[in-house]
């Protein structure tokens, strides 16, 4: 029915707007010129068919992790149970980091959709230091966010819950771009371009490359 589109509709295209606010604030990371809405919608018209299908894809995942997390943690009755558990929610998180490579990679490179997704894994193995930082951000945002619903004073509850909701989407992907798009450089454009001095693209000076050669 209509009113089934009109509510799934922002799910299936949650792919399209983690793009776009990808590139945004990978750009902004970087220090190179940001061009807010123009770069966010050139970016989703450039990757919108794998940006969508991914978007799909990453739901699918997530919620099959989180249903199976929810099934074992109300049957932890064994510590076999308690084990798969805890590798479940390992895998969560690990997934997580996952998606936040494989916008870059969409971004960035013209790459295949399976490619992403391997590349995308092996970073988020190789980049433990720099996950750990992400994370960390992301948990003390959601800690400040947590102290506010707390807060005994409605008032200036109401006022810092909508100043934390208007910066949280923005503040997410700049700290996640901030993190691990250097192991995007370490691990693939450093050494391309040192294997190839020659080149002389685009990509290596919109990436300030020079810095790591």
């Amino acid at each position: 029915s209509l009113w089934s589109l009109l509510l799934f509709a922002p799910v299936i295209t949650i792919g399209l707007a983690l793009v776009g606010m990808t590139n945004v604030a990978r750009n902004a990371a970087l220090g190179s010129h940001v061009f807010g809405m123009m770069d966010y919608i050139d970016t989703i018209k450039k990757n919108w068919k794998q940006s969508l299908l991914a978007g799909i894809i990453n739901i699918l995942i997530t919620a099959a992790l989180l249903y199976f997390i929810v099934l074992c943690y109300f049957n932890a009755s064994s510590m076999t149970m308690v084990f798969v558990l805890i590798a479940l929610v390992e895998l969560y998180v690990f997934f997580t980091l996952v998606q936040h490579y494989l916008w870059h990679l969409i971004v960035t490179f013209q790459i295949s959709l399976p490619g992403a997704y391997l590349t995308a894994i092996r970073l988020t193995a190789i980049g433990f230091k720099r996950n750990l930082f992400a994370l960390l951000a992301l948990l003390a945002f959601d800690a400040l966010l947590a102290i506010v619903v707390l807060l005994p004073f409605p008032k200036l509850q109401l006022l810092l819950l909508m100043v934390l909701i208007c910066i949280m989407f923005g503040y997410r992907s700049y700290a996640v771009s901030y993190c691990i798009f250097p192991v995007i450089r370490e691990h693939i454009l450093v050494p391309y371009y040192k294997a190839h001095p020659e080149a002389d693209d685009e990509l290596r000076k919109y990436v300030h490359i020079e810095d790591d050669l």
